[in-house]
Order: structure tokens, then sequence, then C-alpha cells
């Protein structure tokens, strides 16, 4: 092991299990925060492709000694999977984009087909996005920190069927009309996967890629191993050679004992869950990433509280590898760069490995 890895080596080694030179901080930065931090308004930020790799690309440039989770990419929220199924997205001036449910009856859902990438709903603008992205991103964070070639951030099929019948109609299919709720998971699984594909016709092969999927701490373990994690599953398998990163955060306590199941290799998950209890749960099996509160510690604390709670959880995550250190969920508008830097501070220097 070198002296000093990269910040692309110490995930990509702890993600796959193993110990690097210290546990690696990734903060958890997406669209609300970046454009709060680059005092842009909402709507600018998730239009067009040019405002959005800028900021960006200032945050990643305030930080620069850690990679950025997810990093730098097409980010639109969570709206491009649904829309591909139908859905009409919009961009509202200051929040992020909106997407009401659009299958309304059974028969509907009944008559989805896969989503073709290259025409279906945004994805089609994501792509080019992402083709925008890659020819405008400074070689070095593309090379160097993984972003943009090779690495993709999806929204999960559970989501996906509960953005696109509505959470409590999907619900109720689960219970009342199974086959209609397997119907749905199916179309989006093979729509995720074939924009998955279509990404890596542009950036090329995956070396790792994120599938969030919130809603399934929602549900019961039951209803999980029939209605989610056989779908998760495919996604996963379909890229085998990529780190897999599975996020949620809502609490999956009540899962942990068949979440490993999913194929991942990385699990981001919420903070209002036990970490010592996820590490003795399923620790051994696959890395953990996580799970310092974003909308109390990160948002309200000092520097030196945050401090102490990464001190906690890095103390209980550390032990034997595989954990990487980020927030539960993604960073609020407002959080203070000095508390992101305080993270990153606290991997340094209680987070080393001998």
């Amino acid at each position: 092991m070198v002296d000093k890895m990269t910040p692309r080596q110490r995930f990509e080694t702890a993600a796959r299990g193993g110990m690097p030179d210290q546990v690696p901080c990734m903060p958890f930065l997406t669209g609300h925060f970046i454009a709060w931090f680059n005092q842009m308004e909402e709507g600018d930020y998730w239009a067009e492709p040019e405002p959005k790799l800028a900021a960006q690309l200032a945050v990643q440039e305030r930080f620069p000694e850690v990679m950025l989770y997810p990093g730098i990419w097409p980010e639109y929220s969570v709206v491009i999977e649904a829309s591909a199924l139908g859905g009409e997205p919009t961009f509202p001036r200051n929040a992020s984009p909106q997407l009401e449910p659009f299958l309304k009856t059974p028969e509907q859902v009944m008559a989805l087909e896969p989503a073709n990438p290259h025409q279906a709903g945004l994805m089609p603008r994501a792509l080019d996005t992402l083709r925008y992205m890659l020819d405008h991103c400074p070689k070095t964070w593309i090379d160097q920190y993984g972003y943009l070639a090779g690495s993709a951030v999806v929204l999960g099929p559970t989501d996906v069927a509960g953005l696109s019948r509505g959470y409590d109609i999907f619900g109720e299919d689960i219970y009342k009309r199974p086959e209609v709720a397997h119907h749905l998971m199916d179309v989006a699984t093979d729509s995720i996967i074939n924009f998955l594909k279509a990404q890596a016709e542009i950036g090329g092969r995956f070396h790792r890629f994120m599938v969030a999927d919130d809603s399934i701490g929602f549900i019961s373990k039951r209803h999980f191993v029939e209605f989610s994690q056989p779908y998760i599953r495919r996604i996963f398998d379909a890229f085998p050679d990529a780190i897999k990163i599975l996020h949620c955060d809502a609490n999956t306590t009540h899962l942990l004992d068949v979440m490993a199941d999913t194929g991942m290799d990385v699990f981001n998950f919420d903070s209002n869950m036990d970490i010592a209890l996820v590490k003795q749960k399923i620790g051994d099996r696959i890395c953990l990433l996580g799970n310092i509160a974003p909308l109390t510690v990160l948002l309200e604390g000092s520097p030196d509280e945050v401090e102490a709670e990464s001190k906690r959880l890095i103390d209980i995550g550390k032990p034997g590898g595989g954990f990487i250190f980020t927030a539960g969920s993604g960073t609020a508008r407002g959080t203070p760069a000095d508390n992101i830097e305080a993270m990153i501070k606290a991997c340094q220097k209680y987070g080393q490995y001998p």
C-alpha cells in the first residue's frame, strides 16, 4: 500500500471491503446544497448543463482533498426515470424538478413497456448533459476522481414505481393488485438498466454506480423481499464489474437481515439508524457508507460538535475496514462549509489505519 492514497484509491479500497490509509470522507452534496453554495436560484441550477457543471466544480474545488458523493454528474433530482414512463416534469424557480403521479389506472400500468433512453422523457436530455459534462469537465476530476466516465447515479425501481403511480396507490397495489405492482417494477427495472447502458455507451464501462431507492424503508421485510430486492439485484447484476452503491435515507433497520442480498457492495444508510447495529448485522459483507445527521449535527452544530460526532461514528465504523464516512442523507442548504471541513479533518485525525 502506498504511503498516501488518492481520494479515489481510498474509496475503491474501502468499497471493496479493504483498509485504505485512512477512512475516506465523501461529503454528500446534491443540488439543493450546491445551488445554495453558489448563491444560485435552484431553477438556474437544474435547468441547463453549463451552470450545473460550473456549480458542481466550484464545490469540488472548495474541497479538493476528497471525492464528493455522488460527485460530478448530470443531476436532475428524482424525475428522469419516471418521466421516461410518461410523467411530465416541471422545473420550479425555487425548487428541484417536480413530477406528479400519472399512472392512474391498473390498465395504464399493464400497458407499459420498458423505456428507450434515447427517446423517452428526460433521459435524452440527461444523456446530452452527460456528453456536455464529459467534454467540459477538467480531466483531473474525470481521471483521478472517477467522475462521469464510467460512473452513474439512477433512481431505484421502488421509487420510480412510487413516483409514477403515487406512493399510496403503489402500496395498495402491493396488497390488492400484486400483478400490477410487479409489472410496474419490472418495467421500471428494465428502463433503469437501459438508461445505465446508454450512459455506459457515452462514458465507458462502469467502475461504479449508485442506485437511490429511499422508499424501501417504508415497506415490510416480506414485501421488500418480494417487490424490491429482486429488481434492485437485477440492476446490480447487469454490471458485475462495477462497485455498486445502494442509497436509502429512510430507516431500513427492519431490513438489515436481507439488505446485503441485493448484490450491492456499498450501503449508504439513514442517520437515524444505529451504526453499531448496521456494522454488526452486515458490516462483514458490504462496505458501510454513513451516517452523520445532516439536518441536526451538520446543519446546526458547531465544528467542534461535528468533530465529536464524526469521531464517534468513525470509531464504530472503522475497525476492519470497509467503511466510508458521509452523511445519512444529502447535506442541507445553509450547512456551513466549516462543518464539512470538520468532517474531512476528523477522518484525517481519527480515521488513520496502521
